[in-house]
């Protein structure tokens, strides 16, 4: 039993709900008859936009390119939102006989009561919890919704044990969300909470639409299998140029082992005591 031996992650293609977001995020009015239409669809229904269409398009081309040519793959993942499912419907476009396995494993991450509301909205009617967000962005949830510490510890971790037992040695390829293409690297990388901050935190990691995450567990610079995923590659086909660490492929380390002495150092680093100077 063991792991897949090249797995790619592909977030959906822009969405209707990210143009709304993004209007919303740009101080635009979002409250007109057919925004709002937009914004009370219930989350799973949001379809592509035209620009997302266009995105899935040059994610099939990209894939084709530089992965594999798409009708290559062993099997195949997605969510069982209209979105993802869209995207992976036109990746496979060309090759017919594909069939995608639909997995609820794979949905978008539960935002609760927020996901319907603006950021004003938010803002106003759930002060603490939006500051919970910003201060702990992988243990915080919102009101009836996941954190990324439960996606990556609830499915994440089964979608990995399952992958283990049934696709040991394939190709697979997976349409997903970002959430849980964020949480998969939790997983996949044994992200630490402060480790996570750091990456949300950082433009350059932002998973942008039709972004690939690639794992593999051969080197790919020599092909040898090394048993276990080892390697991890992120690109943007949609703007390559904008891909983490180049486009490049960066070995993975293990669990994460520290003496005493690094222990508390790092815990002094990301938290320096603050009750001691009072005591």
């Amino acid at each position: 039993m063991g792991m897949p031996r090249r797995i790619v992650f592909i977030r959906h293609g822009e969405s209707e709900a990210n143009v709304v977001q993004k209007w919303d995020k740009q101080g635009k009015d979002v409250m007109s008859a057919e925004i709002l239409a937009i914004r009370k669809r219930t989350d799973y229904k949001h379809r592509l936009s035209k620009k997302g269409i266009s995105q899935a398009i040059q994610a099939r081309e990209w894939v084709n390119k530089n992965i594999l040519e798409v009708g290559e793959f062993d099997t195949y993942f997605v969510s069982s939102f209209f979105r993802a499912r869209e995207t992976a419907a036109i990746i496979s476009a060309n090759v017919p006989e594909i069939k995608w396995e639909i997995d609820d494993r794979l949905a978008e991450r539960n935002w609760g009561v927020h996901g319907t509301l603006t950021i004003a909205e938010r803002k106003e009617l759930y002060e603490v919890t939006d500051k919970l967000m910003n201060d702990d962005p992988f243990h915080a949830a919102f009101e009836g919704g996941e954190s990324i510490w439960g996606v990556k510890n609830e499915r994440i971790r089964n979608l990995m044990n399952t992958w283990a037992r049934e696709q040991d040695g394939k190709n697979i390829i997976v349409v997903t969300h970002g959430d849980l293409i964020r949480a998969a690297r939790v997983g996949f990388e044994r992200v630490l909470p402060e480790e996570y901050e750091s990456i949300k935190n950082n433009p350059a990691y932002k998973v942008k639409n039709c972004q690939c995450l690639e794992y593999a567990r051969f080197n790919p610079f020599t092909g040898k299998d090394e048993g276990k995923i080892r390697w991890r590659r992120i690109t943007n086909p949609t703007q390559p140029e904008t891909s983490p660490d180049g486009g490049n492929w960066v070995e993975l380390r293990g669990k994460p082992k520290m003496s005493s002495s690094e222990i508390l150092e790092k815990i002094e680093k990301d938290a320096p005591n603050l009750i001691r100077k009072l005591e």
